[in-house]
């Protein structure tokens, strides 16, 4: 894969993680992306927002509900802290964002939200929020061969919906064209699943909006982990994904 980036790209990095978004086939980007250590060595925040609302709202929804997310966790989190308590402090991080976008959705930005998936990671775990379609894997290598998901969010959305009820299974999902209608979302109907995983050296924690694993197969993410470096593994993921998206496409990932 070619080392350059598209114009328009953003991109975030910290200690052993690397994270990129960009518009896609669509004019403007309403993802936002956020990679951070934190304080009191305290690990790593990573999140991945999808504004919903059309530009330029969706874009502000989705930027304040990362700046948000940002400042809660920052101002309650400490070294004492164990998976409960991290999974607690990510739904009030979670709840403060969506009171945030829910202020500031009035005028031409009523009715603005955004997606919003995090993970913190410390200490061989890993504790992610959700709510929406963005989500969070941790993929692992079970044996010899490729790396697989060992471990997916759910999905806050219709099609999610009838995988549970049986209808429709997981590959139709990806591309049924009612895949983009969310049930919960920051600034709409909110709600947030928490998860508390352990992870092992060499576990890869991937971020993405569905304008990445909506047109990518989770076999075609796994042959991008073919290394240890972060970097590589994103910009593979990301160039794959920006081939064949009609949709912003975010992407954050970290070894652990």
């Amino acid at each position: 894969m070619s080392s350059g980036r598209p114009e328009g790209t953003r991109s975030e990095s910290a200690a052993g993680a690397c994270g990129y978004t960009h518009a896609g086939a669509r004019e403007s980007n309403e993802d936002a992306i956020l990679i951070t250590e934190l304080p009191d060595d305290c690990g790593m925040l990573m999140a991945v927002a999808d504004g919903l609302g059309g530009h330029a709202a969706g874009e502000v929804a989705s930027s304040i509900a990362l700046e948000v997310l940002l400042e809660s966790l920052w101002g309650g989190i400490s070294p004492d802290m164990n998976g409960d308590d991290l999974s607690l402090l990510l739904e009030k991080g979670f709840t403060a964002a969506n009171d945030a976008v829910v202020r500031v959705a009035t005028g031409e930005r009523a009715g603005m939200g955004t997606t919003l998936v995090a993970v913190i990671v410390r200490d061989g775990q890993a504790v992610f929020g959700n709510t929406g379609d963005s989500r969070g894997y941790i993929f692992s290598k079970p044996g010899a061969g490729m790396m697989e998901v060992r471990f997916r969010t759910k999905d806050h959305s219709e099609v999610q919906k009838m995988v549970d009820q049986g209808l429709i299974d997981r590959e139709t999902a990806r591309t049924h064209p009612m895949r983009n209608v969310v049930t919960h979302s920051v600034g709409g109907k909110f709600d947030v699943d928490t998860y508390e995983i352990e992870v092992n050296d060499g576990d890869v924690i991937v971020l993405s909006s569905d304008g990445l694993h909506d047109y990518l197969t989770e076999e075609e993410m796994g042959s991008c982990i073919t290394s240890s470096d972060a970097e590589k593994i994103a910009s593979c993921l990301f160039e794959m994904g920006l081939g064949v998206t009609w949709d912003n496409i975010s992407v954050i990932v970290k070894v652990c």
